[in-house]
């Protein structure tokens, strides 16, 4: 008989909180392939190999997420999973791609990736954008966020 989604879950849950990476990567690989079409499968799996520094997986864990996510915030967080990774593994221009592909307006966290992308790429008039949005999401995190482009 089949451990259930919940089970998984509360099991990977319990072992993030705990800081045991090793073993929430070894479970949500496990529960990504008992349930490959589940969307938190692949994103506790991508968050298992980001915290594990496992970028090139997380990356393709956070993808697959994001292609098996039923709304806003969950395209949200496997994007920001997926953008991390690959800001980290130094992929600038398809950090940027795949960010600015994700049509979703109003987060917070996501236009700061987008502006963060934009801005290491060169692209002006993206960061531009991305910076007045920010500032109508939150002034003060556009502040920040340019204080930290431009150090």
């Amino acid at each position: 008989m089949a451990i259930s989604e919940k089970a998984y879950v509360t099991q990977l849950s319990n072992y993030l909180k705990a800081g045991d990476n090793e073993k929430a990567k070894e479970t949500s690989k496990e529960f990504s392939e008992i349930y490959p079409k589940s969307f938190i499968a692949h994103f506790l799996h991508a968050t298992a190999c980001f915290r594990m520094k496992e970028y090139k997986e997380a990356m393709v864990e956070g993808k697959k997420a994001f292609f098996l996510s039923g709304g806003k915030d969950d395209m949200v967080y496997s994007a920001i999973v997926t953008g991390s990774a690959l800001f980290l593994m130094g992929d600038m221009e398809g950090g940027r791609k795949f960010v600015s592909s994700v049509q979703i307006e109003g987060d917070e966290d996501l236009e700061k990736l987008k502006l963060a992308f934009a801005a290491v790429t060169g692209d002006a008039q993206g960061a531009a954008e991305h910076f007045k949005k920010l500032l109508k999401l939150n002034r003060d995190a556009a502040r920040r966020m340019v204080g930290k482009i431009l150090k």
